[in-house]
């Protein structure tokens, strides 16, 4: 595995090792070590990724270079992982991240919505947990890095209101879906058995 370092890094190392060697000073032996050209230090927290087509915003890197947030997986699925043996993206798969745009980002969270929300859907804003109807699933143009963290969607009742979907990975919960997806299901069984000559009958018993 590959550590990105520093000059001063690789100094204050070689310091260490002449200190218990025994000498005080740096090795002149070394000179042509410290001017080479070190790699530039890769900051991946903060900033969005891909890998094996899914991308996440990294929230975190430990001490082994295991790196951790949320975002989604290959096949759409949300996840949030923030410390413990699942996470992002482990040590000796760095070399396998490319670095995501905002617009891809921006175009992941958008797609994920679309899939988790519907318009008119009742949700528990996060910004203030004021109950709102989802007008539209859209985000605004997202110029600022710290936004990343936030999806907002259009409020339906309030003209140039916007409704907090998601912060740090937490999306906004459903209170009243505008789509009862019970009724829609008994319709299509409903709709399946009479063309196949059958009558179709359920009944439901509250709990």
């Amino acid at each position: 595995m590959s550590v990105e370092y520093s000059r001063e890094q690789a100094e204050q190392v070689i310091k260490d090792y002449n200190i218990y060697d025994g000498y005080s000073q740096l090795n002149e032996d070394y000179s042509d070590f410290l001017n080479h050209k070190f790699p530039p230090k890769i900051e991946y927290v903060g900033n969005v990724w891909k890998i094996e087509n899914g991308m996440f915003l990294c929230t975190s890197q430990n001490k082994s270079g295991t790196l951790y947030g949320y975002g989604v997986d290959q096949i759409g699925i949300w996840f949030l992982r923030e410390s413990g043996a699942r996470c992002c993206c482990n040590p000796y798969s760095l070399d396998q991240l490319t670095q995501a745009t905002q617009e891809e980002w921006m175009e992941a969270l958008e797609k994920y919505a679309e899939s988790k929300y519907n318009i008119g859907d009742e949700v528990k804003c996060l910004s203030d947990e004021n109950l709102e109807i989802i007008g539209a699933i859209t985000s605004y143009d997202i110029k600022d890095p710290e936004k990343l963290s936030q999806y907002w969607g259009e409020c339906k009742h309030f003209n140039g209101a916007n409704i907090k979907l998601m912060e740090d990975g937490i999306w906004a919960d459903i209170i009243t879906p505008a789509k009862d997806e019970l009724d829609e299901k008994l319709e299509e069984l409903t709709k399946l058995a009479e063309s196949q000559g059958k009558n179709l009958k359920i009944t439901f018993e509250k709990q």
